[in-house]
């Protein structure tokens, strides 16, 4: 139960503000997350076990010990698997057109084969259409704390970070920063800064401080963009596999 006094960040006044009165909004005890399995049922169904755990091994000794070569595999798998899509779709695109020509010219049988190639079509195409919810929060803005955002301006000055759109305060032990896409696969990405208030109580200044630059600092790197466009993915593959499992 989060009712105690701010300590750790009493140096900025408008962040001790902002917690006093937001000790208030999240009094109350943190929810109990449950643990998430280790192996995915399905994986482990479609590859093993032992294999799955073979492969993670695997992975981590890569990347603890090429860390360039790691994320080079990982980006090629991902833009494979982009790549693998885009053909399905296309291919299957120029089948429909096809068999349009041949509705036109009155073949029964291109009507049949239009809705049996037309159905796999409409589950790639809105497999492809993945919608990121943005993280929730109560949204800070430069008036409630001004202290906070000038500290943030200057962090994204030296670090030379995109602009943050919304600053969100959280009850997680915890901070961190999204990217969610606003046209789906086009891009054109917002930046969440979500900040738990248990961890700013938890803070001198100074630490606060390095927990904000290094959150931004995968804003600096792309890191988070890269990492919700390989989420994506696998997000895509699912769906797919749950569509096509369905018919």
């Amino acid at each position: 139960v989060y009712t105690r006094a701010p300590v750790g960040i009493a140096g900025l006044a408008g962040v001790r503000k902002l917690v006093t009165v937001s000790t208030r909004v999240y009094t109350g005890v943190l929810p109990v997350v449950a643990p998430a399995k280790s192996v995915p049922a399905r994986v482990s169904a479609v590859i093993g076990l032992a294999a799955f755990e073979t492969l993670i091994t695997r992975m981590e000794a890569l990347a603890a010990s090429n860390p360039r070569a790691y994320r080079r595999r990982v980006f090629g798998m991902a833009i494979l698997g982009y790549g693998y899509l885009l053909l399905v779709a296309a291919t299957l695109l120029t089948l429909c057109a096809i068999l349009l020509v041949g509705i036109a010219y009155r073949h029964v049988i291109a009507v049949q084969l239009l809705f049996a190639v037309g159905s796999p079509l409409l589950l790639v195409l809105r497999s492809l259409w993945v919608t990121l919810e943005p993280p929730a929060g109560e949204r800070l803005t430069r008036a409630m704390v001004p202290d906070l955002f000038q500290m943030l301006d200057g962090l994204r000055s030296r670090l030379d970070t995109p602009r943050i759109h919304r600053v969100l305060l959280t009850p997680d032990f915890n901070a961190g920063v999204m990217q969610v896409p606003r046209i789906g696969l086009l891009g054109w990405y917002r930046s969440y800064l979500f900040i738990g208030l248990p961890l700013m109580k938890s803070l001198t200044v100074e630490q606060f401080q390095a927990v904000l630059a290094h959150e931004l600092g995968h804003l600096s790197g792309g890191h988070a963009r890269s990492g919700n466009w390989i989420y994506r993915l696998r997000l895509i593959w699912q769906r797919l596999d749950a569509a096509f499992a369905q018919t």
